[in-house]
């Protein structure tokens, strides 16, 4: 759960009525009711919808409160502070948090009055974009996570706002589709978990590496664990943390990966591919050529 401070509860501040309000810069895109049937009524878009997108700048007397709309809404804020309120809890809304106010639900929120917040919004439905929450983290229970300040997902919250037209055609809906698919991806991916030590990422991200420059030498687990400075055992755990990979797995596919660069981009026999990517022989190679690939080397050959 983001670091956001929970904030004590008042209900009247459930129903307050409009607000004047007063934003620095706004954008407001929605599609129409037409356009929104289609793109529900689409076998392949109707996983993900996305209506409506939009950005307030220091969005001042901004206050919302909403009863079961159908869409989830999704806050990406950048600057300034705000509140959210439900189910009797009241959390405070800081630069780089972003909150998920669930579809059907009773809630509201709202800009602080003397630093107004900054956002990017989004109203999403579907099943992917449940399923993508849970991959960010975000669960009734759990509403808020902190991401950060993030250039680059601002960005991808940009690039929405040109594919909006007053009437979309199909190609302008997929394109929406995908950009929306895009960003929670990236929003999954920027807050996956890493352990817990900031050192140890900067230990496996150099044994990584290593790795890299040393694709072509035949080197064990023992020799990771070394440059590591660790046993066998805490290095495996610890590189597996990291990138979800058993260090020689992992060693492995940079082995692989190399090798179809070669097969591609050189005359090289597998004799000498296999020799220089440190493997025992060309039978071995082959081996665990196919078991990464599907098929041996010279089948990738032909297929290229």
């Amino acid at each position: 759960m983001s670091a956001s401070t929970v904030l004590p509860f008042d209900p009247r501040l459930m129903h307050l009525g409009p607000q004047p309000c007063s934003f620095e810069e706004s954008i407001f895109d929605l599609l129409s009711l037409e356009d929104r049937e289609r793109w529900s009524q689409s076998p392949m878009l109707s996983t993900l919808c996305l209506f409506q997108s939009g950005y307030f700048k220091r969005a001042i007397g901004h206050s919302v409160e909403r009863r079961n709309l159908e869409q989830s809404v999704l806050i990406y804020c950048t600057a300034g502070e705000g509140i959210y309120r439900t189910r009797g809890m009241a959390l405070q809304i800081l630069p780089g948090d972003l909150l998920c106010c669930p579809a059907h639900a009773h809630y509201g929120y709202e800009s602080d009055a003397r630093d107004p917040w900054t956002i990017h919004w989004l109203h999403l439905t579907g099943e992917s974009f449940a399923l993508l929450c849970k991959l960010i983290g975000l669960t009734p229970e759990c509403p808020v996570v902190q991401l950060g300040l993030r250039p680059e997902i601002v960005e991808l919250f940009a690039a929405l706002h040109p594919l909006f037209q007053p009437q979309c055609d199909n190609a302008h809906l997929a394109a929406l589709h995908a950009a929306a698919q895009h960003l929670l991806a990236q929003l999954a991916l920027v807050h996956t978990p890493r352990p817990d030590s900031a050192c140890w990422q900067q230990e496996m991200h150099a044994v990584m590496r290593y790795m890299e420059d040393s694709v072509e030498k035949k080197l064990q687990l023992e020799d990771f664990a070394t440059f590591a400075g660790l046993s066998r055992f805490h290095f495996a755990r610890r590189f597996k943390l990291t990138t979800g990979l058993a260090p020689m797995h992992y060693f492995m596919h940079l082995k692989i990966k190399k090798a179809c660069l070669l097969l591609e981009s050189s005359s090289l026999t597998l004799k000498a591919i296999s020799s220089q990517l440190g493997f025992e022989n060309e039978y071995y190679f082959s081996r665990c050529f196919k078991s990464y690939m599907g098929c041996s080397p010279l089948n990738y050959c032909k297929n290229q």
